[in-house]
């Protein structure tokens, strides 16, 4: 199986709907989130270990996503 980079642009508001049903998806070995977008920084839902970039223009400089 292929496991898939995923960045996600919004943390906060439905944005933690997404981070959740990421986390089940990484759990399982399908995607691994490698970065988040987010203007007002990290909502409480992203693990420490995921860089957090100010808008999806720099998510997507950085080279995050597949």
């Amino acid at each position: 199986m292929t496991r898939v980079s995923i960045g996600l642009a919004g943390t906060h508001g439905f944005g933690e709907y997404h981070l959740a049903r990421l986390a089940r998806l990484q759990r399982s070995g399908r995607v691994e989130l490698i970065g988040v977008a987010d203007p007002a920084g990290a909502g409480p839902s992203v693990p420490v270990t995921v860089p957090v970039y100010r808008c999806v223009a720099d998510l997507l400089a950085a080279g995050v996503p597949d």
